[in-house]
């Protein structure tokens, strides 16, 4: 067959990724537009299509190193599982479709994140241990460094956090606010060992402990470095209820058997600079 013929269809592949899709399904129709010889057609009918796909799928790779920029430890996870080319040959479609809208980095690299776990999960998450849950870890990092700086409310007077130990009207009065963005993810394997693991002793990866985490992401605007706090679920569930506009009193009504544990947790958030308080209604 003729060059210019191969290099027509295989640019093709790379391109355009329902004509490869159909081209693995029904070959003789993917040719049927074509101009080619009888002999070049049979050619074309033995090439090996799941090679064709792997070939777009480095190609789709390659044309996709600034991605890794974001998750520099999970393309490294990836590799050592050796994922690489068939992560990227089923991400070819929405990558295709990214380059002819001109999406920009930061809504490129949200596509990836919402494709990835999906994936993941379609080629079994648990044969590939850390894996997703070193991926959500520099997810949550990279919608940190891109989280627009909101501005931080400086309603009512500053508040003592040691009256957060009384239990008095005033402080069911006061309503906490978080400052910035706050994100909370459960994790099954440590993100920390994980990354360890990579750097220091990849065979530990072979028998990878689970060792359940839930840790809140939260970006210091003062010294402008991700802090990461670990919490509980009591803890994540009620930071999950503040909105600026219920009070310490709506949240934790007298009575609650856990009202004393997570106001000690609000105050350490209040103390790490995670929340504000002002006086309410």
């Amino acid at each position: 067959m003729t060059t210019a013929a191969v290099q027509s269809f295989l640019a093709r592949c790379v391109v355009d990724p329902p004509f490869l899709e159909l081209a693995r399904n029904d070959l003789q129709r993917a040719l049927s537009g074509l101009d080619l010889t009888g002999r070049e057609r049979q050619e074309f009918l033995s090439l090996d299509l799941n090679r064709v796909r792997t070939f777009a799928g480095f190609v789709t790779k390659v044309q996709n190193n600034t991605l890794w920029q974001m998750f520099p430890y999970t393309r490294l996870l990836v590799d050592h599982y050796g994922l690489d080319l068939k992560l990227f040959s089923a991400y070819q479609a929405q990558h295709q479709c990214d380059r002819a809208n001109q999406v920009d980095r930061i809504e490129r690299t949200r596509h990836f994140a919402a494709f990835f776990p999906g994936w993941l999960a379609s080629i079994g998450v648990t044969h590939y241990p850390g894996l997703l849950d070193l991926f959500q870890h520099e997810h949550l990092q990279f919608e940190q460094q891109v989280a627009p700086q909101a501005a931080v409310s400086d309603q009512g007077r500053p508040v003592d956090l040691a009256l957060l130990d009384r239990d008095t009207r005033t402080v069911d009065r006061l309503v906490p606010q978080i400052r910035g963005l706050l994100l909370i993810e459960s994790f099954r394997h440590d993100p920390a060992r994980i990354i360890q693991a990579l750097e220091t002793d990849r065979q530990a990866l072979a028998d990878l402990p689970a060792l359940p985490r839930l840790l809140a992401y939260w970006g210091d605007r003062d010294s402008l470095q991700l802090r990461i706090f670990e919490v509980d679920v009591y803890l994540r569930d009620l930071l999950g209820l503040v909105d600026g506009r219920h009070t310490l009193g709506q949240l934790l009504p007298a009575g609650d058997p856990l009202r004393a544990a997570l106001r000690t947790g609000l105050c350490r958030m209040a103390e790490a600079g995670v929340l504000t308080f002002h006086e309410g209604g």
